[in-house]
């Protein structure tokens, strides 16, 4: 599968989650780069039962549900607002390291 160019967004929050859900509402993919200080938020949040060396390496793919389960860590609780425009344009999401969130639609 094919997916449209992604466009980069550094968080800022409210401002971020605004131009990633009117990226997505015209079908645009959205990469959010994090403070890189989350990673330890995700590995914690998302994979509790990994190792301290398992956590190092942090690498989910999902669909819009884990932009839900992202929403759930303190501070990122607007990522909630992704969930419903990724699931219309059947987005594909996935988490990597440092903090990087690639949210792709494909073409």
């Amino acid at each position: 599968m094919t997916y449209q160019p992604a466009v980069l967004l550094l968080w800022h929050g409210s401002e971020t989650v605004s131009t990633a859900r009117s990226l997505l509402e015209k079908k645009q993919s959205v990469n959010i780069q994090l403070a890189a200080n989350y990673h330890h938020a995700f590995a914690a949040h998302l994979n509790p039962e990994a190792s301290k060396e398992q956590s190092e390496e942090i690498t989910l793919e999902g669909g819009p549900e884990l932009l839900a389960h992202i929403a759930e860590i303190r501070g990122l609780e607007e990522f909630s607002d992704l969930v419903e425009p990724a699931r219309q344009t059947n987005a594909s999401v996935r988490l990597e390291n440092p903090a990087l969130v690639i949210i792709s639609v494909p073409e």
